[in-house]
């Protein structure tokens, strides 16, 4: 896109889909990744983000499994 002869750069939409890790800031250098509750500084979960990881032990990670048949 172009107006008045100069590039302009495009914008990402709220509706773009960006694929990736997310995680939860535990505190100002702290991040919680939400697949593997592995905690990472800052830069360690700009690594980590790249990286692929699996669930803790505990999380089978499936909705509706043996821990709620009996309810």
């Amino acid at each position: 896109m172009t107006t008045g002869g100069r590039a302009v750069p495009m914008q990402q939409s709220r509706n773009d889909e960006v694929v990736g890790k997310i995680f939860v800031a535990l505190s100002q250098d702290m991040r919680k990744c939400l697949i593997c509750d592995g905690v990472f500084t800052r830069q360690g979960a700009a690594e980590h983000a790249g990286t692929i990881c699996q669930p803790s032990a505990g999380d089978s990670g499936i909705y509706g499994g043996s821990d709620d048949a009996d309810r």
